[in-house]
């Protein structure tokens, strides 16, 4: 199971600064099921600082933060970004492996995650973000996001056969 750090009062008795961390997902043992005194003790629990403010943007609630973080770990947008940086960082390295090092130590994943967090506040309520993690947590959600890549590129090869087979003479003419 995974525990966000803000979802984590103590370990092992001793305080947890969840205020002080990243939402870094944390593995630990089965969720307690809703309605319990785990629940209620996260629920009474200080929420995390504010997001930042970034570009004149007001402040974020901090509970919606945390719903975004999730979301964006439940989406695969963090993973999506961390494969495609180090793709793109592979492909550099091969001919400028001193510019690929520079941009490794610049860019960081999550900063471009914190920019993405006003994006996400404008876009959908808490209930939304709720909906939406709900649904991406679980195992129907997580087939759909490992299976949409393929269904794409299947679907682009049979819309261009379709086309070709509608207008035949653009293909003639090409050949």
């Amino acid at each position: 199971m995974t525990y966000y750090a803000d979802e984590i009062k103590d370990i092992d008795g001793a305080p947890f600064a969840a205020s002080q961390t990243q939402s870094v997902p944390v593995i630990a043992a089965p969720a307690a099921q809703p309605g319990t005194a785990a629940d209620q003790a996260r629920d009474n629990m200080t929420p995390p600082a504010a997001a930042p403010v970034i570009g004149g943007a007001s402040a974020i609630d901090p509970d919606k933060k945390v719903l975004i973080l999730k979301f964006i770990d439940v989406f695969g947008t963090r993973q999506a970004l961390t494969n495609n940086f180090e793709m793109m960082l592979k492909q550099i390295a091969k001919e400028k492996p001193d510019e690929a090092q520079k941009i490794r130590e610049r860019v960081k994943v999550d900063e471009i995650i914190d920019r993405l967090i006003p994006i996400y506040d404008r876009n959908f309520t808490s209930e939304d973000l709720k909906a939406f993690i709900d649904f991406y947590g679980s195992p129907e959600g997580q087939k759909l996001i490992s299976t949409i890549p393929e269904l794409m590129k299947e679907s682009v090869v049979e819309s261009v056969k379709y086309m070709q087979e509608k207008f035949p003479e653009v293909k003639q003419g090409q050949q």
